[in-house]
């Protein structure tokens, strides 16, 4: 896949004759978009989203009972996304 971004990098107007070259596209890479300052979450929200985290360690302490309860990690989650305001 390298290969044929790199071919078709030198030449665009060529195509990839490759045959999985279609199905593979999501391969490529695409702008970083982390120095998007648009991007950015609000001071408030990252606030929130820390303090839930500190709050409810079963969903990144591996060494907790309630950690490997796929059930319970998701209505945390649920209850997350309730306090984002459904935004992400």
């Amino acid at each position: 896949m390298v290969r044929e971004i790199k071919k078709t990098r030198k030449e665009p107007e060529t195509r990839s004759t490759w045959k999985f070259y279609q199905a593979m596209l999501f391969l490529k890479p695409t702008p970083d978009k982390a120095c998007d300052k648009s991007e950015e979450w609000p001071e408030e929200e990252k606030r929130s989203l820390i303090n839930f985290y500190s709050q409810n360690q079963e969903l990144w302490n591996h060494t907790l009972k309630d950690y490997h309860d796929r059930s319970r990690r998701q209505v945390l989650l649920a209850k997350l996304n309730e306090e984002l305001e459904n935004k992400y």
